[in-house]
C-alpha cells in the first residue's frame, strides 16, 4: 500500500521528478568532467634460478620449480614501507602493487602502478621494477648467499605508455546518480504530502465558510419575518435541495396569519355564547 501511494505521489508530482532527474544528470556530468581520470601501467618480472642449479648448456626456464618461497618473500619486501615510501613519497594519488601472477605456474611477479598523470604513473612503475632486483639482492645479502646460488631477476614486459582508467570516475558518477535518485524520490514524496495537507486545510476552511454563510442567510430570513424581499434570495450553498424564495416567505408569514385568524374567531364565539345566555335570562324573567 505504501509503495502504491508513493507511486501515485510520483505521478502527481511528475514535474518534480523530472526536475530531480535533470539535476542529477547535470551533477553526474559535472562530476565526470571535473574528476580527473587515473592512469595505469603494468610490468612483469620473473625469478631466474641460480646458475649452480642449471646444467651446463640447459635452458634456465626448465629449472624454475621451487622458487615459490623466494617469490613470496620478495613480494612481501616490495610491499613494505621501506620500499614504498621512497617511491611514492607523500603523494596520495600514487599507488602500486606487486603480487604473484596467478595466471601462470612460474615465479612471475605482476607490478601494477597507478597515478593521476601518465608521467607519474610511468615513473612509479619504473622505480618498482628497479626495486625488484635491489630487494632480491638485499634479501640474499642478509642470508649471505653465495654468488653461484643467487636468484636473479629478468623483466619480461613493461608498459611504455600509461592507460587511462575511469574506474574512480565511474564510482563517483554512480554514487552521485544513486544519491540524486534517492533524494528525488524522498523530496517528491515529502512535497506531495505537504501539498496534499495544504489542499486539505484550504478545503476545510472553505467548508467552514460555506456553513457559516448558510447559517447567516437562514438567520437573516427568519429574523426578517417575511418582510424582506425573498424573491432574489439565492439558493443556499452546500444544500442539495433548492428552496424557492416564495416558499420561505409563506413559511415565515403563515404563522402570524394563523394567529391573527384564530383570535378573532375565538372572540366571536365568546360573544355569541354571552348573547345566548343573556337572551335566555331575559326570556325566564319575562315568563315569570
Amino acid at each position: 500500500m505504501l509503495a502504491h501511494e508513493v507511486l501515485q505521489g510520483l505521478l502527481r508530482r511528475w514535474y518534480i521528478v523530472l526536475i530531480g532527474i535533470l539535476a542529477t544528470a547535470g551533477l553526474a556530468g559535472y562530476v565526470f568532467v571535473t574528476t580527473p581520470p587515473t592512469f595505469e601501467a603494468k610490468a612483469s618480472v620473473v625469478l631466474v634460478p641460480p646458475l649452480a642449479q642449471i646444467a651446463e648448456g640447459s635452458n634456465p626456464f626448465l629449472y624454475m620449480g621451487g622458487l615459490e618461497q623466494a617469490l613470496a618473500v620478495l613480494t612481501v619486501r616490495l610491499g613494505s614501507p621501506a620500499v614504498a615510501e621512497p617511491i611514492l613519497g607523500n603523494d596520495a594519488d600514487l599507488t602500486y602493487s606487486a603480487a604473484r601472477d596467478t595466471g601462470t605456474a612460474g615465479p612471475i611477479i605482476v607490478i601494477n602502478a597507478e597515478g593521476n598523470t601518465q608521467e607519474a604513473t610511468l615513473r612509479v612503475l619504473d622505480d618498482v621494477v628497479k626495486a625488484v632486483p635491489t630487494s632480491m639482492k638485499f634479501l640474499q645479502d642478509e642470508l649471505d648467499v653465495s654468488q653461484k646460488t643467487r636468484i636473479s631477476i629478468l623483466t619480461i614486459v613493461q608498459d611504455s605508455k600509461a592507460k587511462p582508467v575511469t574506474k574512480s570516475q565511474m564510482r563517483l558518477v554512480l554514487a552521485v546518480v544513486g544519491a540524486g535518485l534517492v533524494g528525488t524520490l524522498l523530496a517528491t514524496a515529502a512535497i506531495d504530502r505537504i501539498l496534499l495537507s495544504m489542499k486539505k486545510r484550504r478545503l476545510e476552511k472553505n467548508l467552514d465558510a460555506i456553513d457559516k454563510n448558510s447559517f447567516q442567510k437562514v438567520k437573516i430570513i427568519v429574523e426578517s419575518d417575511g418582510k424582506s424581499d425573498f424573491e432574489n434570495t439565492p439558493n443556499l450553498p452546500g444544500s442539495s435541495v433548492n428552496v424557492p424564495a416564495q416558499s420561505l416567505k409563506r413559511t415565515v408569514s403563515e404563522p402570524r396569519k394563523t394567529v391573527a385568524n384564530t383570535e378573532p374567531k375565538m372572540l366571536t364565539e365568546g360573544q355569541n355564547a354571552e348573547s345566548s345566555h343573556a337572551r335566555a335570562v331575559r326570556e325566564v324573567v319575562s315568563e315569570s
